[in-house]
């Protein structure tokens, strides 16, 4: 619905006659500036067009929430750290000896 008033907006056609459009005229130092308002028609239109866009984008936020809720790696449980972060925080916090010893205990619990 979107893309097909876009279409009926932006093309020139029999729906939507030049004269019901936005008007719009160049001003000294401003540009173009808006002067007269589209008529009610074309607004309502233009308002449809927008409503579609917002529910366009409403679904797309809802497909994204099923895609997560029904993945397989949201029930995956990682641990909280990453040892090889771990390891380089503690290499540059630590003396040399120190980091070899909370390696060796790390390894001991992991077996």
């Amino acid at each position: 619905i979107f893309c097909v008033l876009q279409v009926i907006l932006a093309v020139p056609n029999p729906l939507v006659p030049p004269e019901d459009s936005d008007k719009y005229e160049d001003v000294d130092g401003k540009g173009k500036v808006l002067v007269n308002t589209a008529k009610w028609n074309v607004q309502v239109l233009k308002i449809a067009s927008y409503g579609s866009e917002v529910i366009c984008g409403l679904f797309l936020i809802f497909s994204h929430l099923v895609i997560w809720y029904n993945c397989e790696e949201r029930h995956y449980d990682l641990p909280e750290e990453l040892r090889s972060l771990k390891k380089q925080y503690c290499a540059q916090t630590q003396p040399d000896n120190e980091i070899s010893s909370n390696d060796d205990s790390d390894s001991e619990q992991g077996s």
